[in-house]
């Protein structure tokens, strides 16, 4: 008989979120998500999406059950809006794992994003339903310094409650994974005796042969278009080689997020024939547009947290056998370095970046062409979706020992 595996997870399919495509190939375990309704990055994507305010909706995708309780949808880029959202998760989740779900389990999985606290689920359900049951974690993100390093709450003694949370959850897991190798380091330093291991998200696979020339040197950035990703860069850059007069180099910004009206009226007021905003797309349209990128561009605004995460647009960067540029430190420039598959500024002055882009764009096609396979070669042998199932299936198992 099949083990029995619940994954707790805020974002789910038909949200894009590296979990989706581990959890539709595992076939080890008989698989549950238990989830919210579908809002991010934009709400109004999912507006034919059934939802009602106070139901529970259970459905099943590629043999897949999925659980959907209410949560507070997440329609403003508001502090309050976010926690609204968290919190009647964790709430309703709790409330409906606790008294509602009848099902056996052999193991609870959570997929936790930001914020962690969602993963007390996982927690609550383990020790009052199913002590039996192993907990195990995968975290994507460091708490509470995220929020320290963001300013959403500033308040001393409400950040050492959250912090006390953290480490009630991280002692009460069989098993910790995260998502790069210094996330791990640094939790090792919060908690001992635990199994911690390193466990990257995985990605689709991007690449798309095209051997037609274009007439451009083409910049892609693809993701989400948030403060954090520090997209102030390729704006800046756009208005620079405009200045500049270079007309040769285009810069494509695809995908959907808070700053989104930002960029647009920042394109309208420069006039920037060399900046095109593409909106979002499918996974099919993000492939040609792969295909058509020369360079592909990665940046977080920097702080004392960037060095500790791989963002997932990395793998997908890596599968198109594109070079990628970053002013990213920490695991995305060591892992660039180590592939030798891009290029690492460790700047974000413009002229700087200017320049160096233009020297990017003069070297010789075939070098590009090389960084780009040698991404896509460290990319099949760690991240693939195959590679990080078979990791996760015998870090799960490993919980029994």
């Amino acid at each position: 008989m099949k083990k029995k595996i619940l994954v707790v997870s805020q974002n789910f399919f038909p949200e894009s979120f590296p979990i989706n495509d581990i959890v539709f190939k595992i076939k080890e375990f008989t698989t549950s998500v238990l989830t919210t309704y579908p809002t991010y990055p934009n709400y109004d994507l999912f507006d034919k999406y059934k939802r009602r305010k106070l139901s529970t909706n259970i459905s099943k995708h590629q043999n897949t059950q999925i659980i959907r309780v209410p949560s507070y949808p997440r329609k403003k880029n508001t502090t309050l809006n976010f926690v609204l959202t968290y919190l009647t998760f964790l709430i309703n989740g709790t409330i409906y794992s606790l008294f509602f779900y009848r099902k056996r389990i052999d193991y609870i999985f959570v997929y936790a994003t930001s914020p962690i606290i969602q993963a007390l689920i996982g927690v609550f359900l383990k020790k009052i339903n199913y002590k039996n049951a192993k907990l195990i974690v995968w975290v994507q993100d460091l708490w509470p310094e995220s929020i320290i390093e963001t300013g959403y709450i500033k308040n001393k003694f409400l950040i050492k409650i959250i912090n006390k949370l953290v480490n009630y959850i991280y002692n009460s897991c069989d098993i910790i994974l995260t998502q790069s190798e210094t996330l791990k380091n640094n939790i090792e330093n919060k908690v001992k005796n635990k199994k911690i291991f390193y466990l990257p998200n995985p990605s689709k696979n991007f690449f798309l042969k095209n051997n037609k020339k274009h007439k451009k040197f083409n910049i892609l950035y693809a993701g989400n278009l948030g403060k954090v990703q520090n997209l102030n860069i390729l704006l800046n850059l756009a208005k620079k080689l405009k200045k500049k007069s270079i007309n040769d180099i285009d810069i494509l910004i695809a995908g959907k997020g808070s700053e989104e009206k930002k960029i647009l009226n920042f394109k309208k007021k420069n006039k920037l024939k060399n900046l095109q905003i593409l909106g979002l797309k499918n996974f099919n349209e993000m492939k040609k547009l792969y295909s058509k990128a020369d360079l592909l561009f990665l940046s977080l605004k920097k702080n004392n947290l960037s060095r500790f995460i791989i963002p997932s647009k990395f793998q997908s960067y890596l599968s198109s056998a594109k070079p990628i540029f970053t002013t990213l430190d920490g695991e995305v420039s060591r892992i660039i370095k180590q592939a030798n598959c891009g290029f690492y500024c460790n700047t974000s002055n413009i002229n700087i970046i200017s320049r160096k882009i233009i020297k990017i764009k003069n070297m010789p096609s075939k070098k590009l062409v090389f960084m780009g396979k040698r991404g896509k070669d460290y990319f099949s042998k760690n991240f693939s979706n195959n590679v990080i199932k078979k990791k996760l299936i015998t870090y799960i198992l490993q919980s029994y020992e």
